[in-house]
């Protein structure tokens, strides 16, 4: 593999790191913000998995929202 193609490839992957870890860091303040709205004390631990993380708090986020909408 020549230099360029090495270069491009360790380019794309630092940045489909930091797009993982942005979304990361947004659900997260999405799901704080959701469960102070709703007075849910949640102490989250996320996998040690990374790419377990973000479906991890997808469903932390919906099990909020359910909780929204039962108390509607």
């Amino acid at each position: 593999m020549n230099l360029f193609l090495h270069q491009n490839r360790i380019i794309l992957l630092l940045m489909k790191e930091f797009n993982q870890a942005r979304t990361q860091q947004k659900l997260e303040e999405v799901l704080d913000s959701l469960c102070r709205l709703t007075g849910r004390d949640i102490f989250v631990v996320l996998p040690k998995q990374v790419d377990e993380r973000i479906p991890y708090l997808k469903e932390e986020i919906k099990k909020t929202l359910d909780l929204i909408q039962r108390t509607n």
